[in-house]
């Protein structure tokens, strides 16, 4: 548990050094401490509302900011002189990015060791530090992306484009999607993820799991995966290259497109033909047209989808042997 431990410590101090950096810069005259609600809903509209823009007459490229912040996560807000949020998503990316490089260095003496290969449910911590960083810094990239491209919308919507999009949502609010409870009375939710955990009972032969076989680790490890993962890839593709090939190609190329993407990011030797991602990509984005373009059903849909399937796959290795989990981007075969 070290490892979790220092993850958590890292993530946190770095997270809430920037939270009261920000909040001291907004009146530093201020005598009076407002109530905790209040100042953290000031602190989230300064991390992640989108200002006037820098030069509001310039039209902004809705490619070429999101993929320098996927490459550079903070670089586009920097740039827009977002400069509070360039910090949030640089920092948080820089969290990930140690959390690669103390693993790498661990792995390489681990190789030399014999230890190589390991199947998910024999994953060390050295591992999950690997794949949890990979994800952080992927995460924070896609969320920068997701924020770039809507000051893009917001210096082109003027001009008459994107005038299907409404108000956007912002990144503070799709990190609490996953904890919004009233997406289960939705059947377009509840139904695919009962579903896919009726799938999870028994294995692939129809005999029983054994549910006592799940640790502790693996809880943590699936719940942080799966949350970063959902929230930040729905950001990229239902919120980012969506709306943007939808806007190009119209209602039907449009959609079609991004679930092809979406299955091509989840290519692999196990996973050649990634139809069933492809399915789910289009469900999501049918999902995200039909709420009028909000992210938050098809983030808590990806998200707990995410989470039984990383349990199915503990269950169904420990009880016979073997199992392939496929994951977009941080390509994973076990």
């Amino acid at each position: 548990m070290k490892f979790y431990l220092k993850i958590n410590i890292l993530i946190v101090s770095i997270l809430l050094f920037n939270l009261e950096s920000l909040a001291s810069q907004g009146n530093p005259n201020r005598s009076t401490v407002p109530a905790p609600k209040v100042r953290f809903a000031a602190l989230e509209d300064q991390l992640f509302s989108i200002p006037f823009l820098k030069h509001p007459e310039e039209r902004r490229n809705t490619y070429s900011g999101p993929i320098a912040s996927i490459l550079l996560p903070g670089l586009a807000q920097w740039t827009e002189d977002q400069k509070k949020s360039a910090l949030f998503y640089g920092s948080i990316a820089a969290s990930g990015l140690i959390m690669v490089l103390d693993a790498s260095i661990k792995l390489k003496a681990q190789e030399k060791e014999g230890m190589s290969n390991p199947t998910l449910s024999s994953l060390n911590d050295t591992g999950r530090e690997f794949l949890l960083g990979a994800q952080l810094y992927q995460g924070a990239g896609f969320l920068s992306a997701y924020h770039s491209f809507r000051s893009a919308v917001q210096s082109r919507q003027d001009l008459g484009e994107f005038a299907f999009l409404p108000r956007h949502e912002e990144v503070g609010e799709l990190l609490k999607a996953p904890l919004d409870g009233t997406m289960l009375t939705r059947s377009t939710t509840w139904i695919p993820l009962s579903l896919l955990a009726g799938l999870a009972i028994y294995s692939r032969d129809h005999e029983p799991l054994k549910w006592g076989s799940l640790k502790s680790t693996d809880l943590f490890f699936s719940g942080a995966f799966s949350y970063n993962a959902g929230v930040s890839e729905e950001a990229a593709f239902r919120g980012w290259i969506l709306p943007d090939l939808y806007n190009r190609w119209g209602p039907t190329w449009g959609p079609t497109s991004t679930a092809l993407l979406f299955g091509l990011a989840h290519i692999s030797s196990e996973n050649p033909v990634p139809w069933p991602q492809f399915l789910m990509g289009y469900y999501l984005g049918y999902l995200t047209i039909r709420n009028n373009w909000s992210l938050r059903e098809s983030i808590f849909l990806h998200v707990w989808w995410d989470v039984i399937a990383f349990y199915e796959t503990y269950l169904v290795e420990r009880g016979k042997g073997n199992a392939t989990l496929v994951v977009p981007l941080v390509f994973t075969n076990f």
